[in-house]
């Protein structure tokens, strides 16, 4: 996952954005629930397991 930019820390600090924490959480499981259900498109820049990286998901 992409690490928490400036721009969002500044704007979660002033109350604007929620923790960075619960919108990984929300993110992880929307791509677990891709994944299982076959729609993940695998060229997010959003994917919990960074599916740019070289990950298989052959057996999930």
């Amino acid at each position: 996952m992409r690490k928490e930019s400036l721009i969002h820390k500044i704007l979660r600090k002033l109350g604007f954005i929620k923790d960075i924490e619960d919108d990984r959480e929300f993110k992880m499981e929307m791509c677990k629930r891709a994944i299982k259900a076959n729609v993940c498109p695998e060229d997010c820049d959003i994917c919990a397991w960074d599916v740019k990286g070289g990950a298989s998901y052959e057996n999930h």
